[in-house]
């Protein structure tokens, strides 16, 4: 998962303190504002469709679409010795827990020693065929330099695993964790450091690659460097940021950008590379306005262009800039030659922003007749076919790499089995509207550390039982399951084409699931 609630509210914390800032914001960044028009055309007005007039029979998921969870080996096992570890253990200056009620990790819902469980339960509950992780930098390489075999031959196991039971694994590389001794050298933060991570992907890379197709280089750089180095209450480790800390914010999220690149590139030139599909995890936060005005407009364009459309651009066209008149500007131009050979796109929501002379109010998060979640969002499912849309201008296969809701369970789990009936109706659209949309990963399998808000937010499809760490199915994961099942068995709409497989026709007939 991505970020949290004291996350979003320091959005606004920011920007009440700071909005003369987003003029020039705006304004130096024309640069990339322009390029990226010339790569997303955003529409004012959103397809018109409305998810909750569709009908779950109506779905359609071609034979090779990929249905899967998606985890954070750090939020569902814990860590060794990385920068999370020293972070949940230490407190700020005045000694508040960096954690909420002063939670830690531990070994949360042990998928480290329990992922046959996991995966007998993924298997048998949903039929899934794909699982995305990430393996932990810090279990892998404690020290710098030196590689523990054991941990190497334990993701070995958890492969196989998987693919014994037809479950086609997705690698990610670095979720927002590594080892306290790269956190030390000043990590992401120094462009010399990036050489640290590219070896340690390409051990794993050389390890794995025979039998995992699909690799992440980096899970969301653009929260990272939010969560991490921007004011005025991060969340995340290193916890840098301030009203002066945009230059050094920026220059860690060109960092990431030029660490994919060289890691793409790596991982290309060894043995499997060339048939390996190699990507970057971008989470699509959309920040509007509550009003359609042109100043309630105006912050959240700010936003989107450092958090959104620099990104894209980068991926578009090869070259990240972005800065301040008269005080610094980053930019990094990569090499010719492809950068992804797909994008993961990690979506949620949209964040309201309501703008006031006096203030801007976080509290405008949801608009009248939506349903909130847990997070400080709502249900908005119309929100990922959008970005869906504006992604598909990359040209590049599209995996949603994590999509799920935050939401205390209730007797009938209604939020939940909502979330998804919606959210999965938004992805069959944009498959159906010729949409090069090829998986779909839930967040996430187990309720596990959320972050900074630790075990407050319930993401999993099942429950943990802090004690034993019994799994428990969640009602409203019925709905997940139940698509995925009909979708596997053909029970769903089928169409005259497959966009995926080509050649291949079928009967057109509907089915109740």
């Amino acid at each position: 998962m991505t970020y949290s609630t004291n996350t979003f509210r320091s959005m606004h914390q920011l920007m009440y303190c700071v909005p003369l800032l987003f003029l020039s914001l705006f304004f130096s960044s024309c640069p990339s504002l322009s390029a990226m028009n010339e790569v997303v055309s955003v529409p004012f007005k959103r397809p018109a469709f409305n998810v909750k007039e569709t009908h779950l029979n109506e779905l359609y998921f071609p034979p090779s679409f990929l249905f899967g969870f998606s985890i954070a080996e750090h939020q569902n096992s814990g860590g060794i010795s990385s920068n999370w570890t020293t972070w949940e253990n230490s407190t700020w200056s005045n000694g508040t827990p960096h954690i909420q009620r002063g939670e830690t990790s531990g070994i949360s819902s042990d998928h480290w020693n329990r992922y046959p469980e996991d995966i007998a339960n993924m298997k048998q509950d949903f039929n899934v065929n794909a699982f995305r992780f990430s393996i932990a930098w810090d279990r892998i390489e404690p020290e710098e330099g030196v590689f523990c075999e054991e941990a190497l031959q334990h993701y070995s196991e958890e492969i196989d695993a998987l693919l014994a039971v037809n479950i086609i694994p997705m690698v990610t590389l670095h979720h927002f964790v590594h080892p306290q001794w790269f956190e030390d050298m000043g990590a992401f933060e120094h462009e010399e450091n990036i050489q640290y991570f590219v070896r340690f992907s390409q051990k794993v890379f050389e390890a794995f690659a025979s039998k995992v197709p699909f690799w992440c280089t980096i899970n969301e750089p653009t929260i990272y460097m939010f969560a991490g180095y921007l004011p005025l209450n991060c969340v995340f480790p290193p916890g840098k940021g301030s009203i002066t800390s945009w230059p050094l914010a920026v220059r860690v999220l060109k960092n990431l950008l030029q660490a994919h690149t060289e890691i793409y590139h790596a991982l290309k030139a060894l043995p499997f590379g060339d048939t390996a599909k190699i990507g970057l995890v971008h989470q699509y936060l959309k920040f509007e306005g509550y009003s359609y005005n042109s100043i309630g407009i105006l912050p959240g364009m700010m936003f989107n262009n450092l958090m959104n459309t620099s990104v894209l651009t980068f991926l578009k066209t090869g070259t990240f800039s972005y800065g301040f008149p008269c005080y610094y500007y980053e930019t990094y131009t990569a090499p010719e030659g492809p950068l992804s050979d797909f994008i993961g796109l990690n979506y949620y929501s949209r964040a309201l922003i309501e703008f006031k002379w006096s203030q801007l109010s976080p509290d405008a998060s949801c608009m009248p007749g939506e349903t909130m979640t847990d997070m400080p969002y709502a249900i908005y499912a119309q929100g990922l076919y959008d970005t869906i849309v504006e992604v598909a201008e990359l040209g590049l296969p599209i995996y949603i790499t994590e999509n799920g809701i935050a939401a205390k369970e209730t007797t009938d789990d209604t939020r939940r089995k909502m979330w998804f009936t919606e959210y999965l109706k938004a992805t069959s659209l944009a498959v159906e509207d010729g949409y090069d949309v090829r998986g779909f990963f839930c967040w996430t399998l187990n309720d596990n550390f959320e972050w900074d808000m630790g075990y407050s937010m319930k993401f999993g499809l099942y429950s943990v039982e802090p004690e034993t760490l019994h799994r428990t199915l969640k009602a409203g994961s019925s709905v997940y399951a139940d698509i995925i099942k009909a979708a596997r068995a053909g029970k769903l709409s089928t169409h005259t084409s497959d966009y995926l497989v080509g050649n291949t026709t079928q009967e057109s007939s509907v089915q109740e699931l």
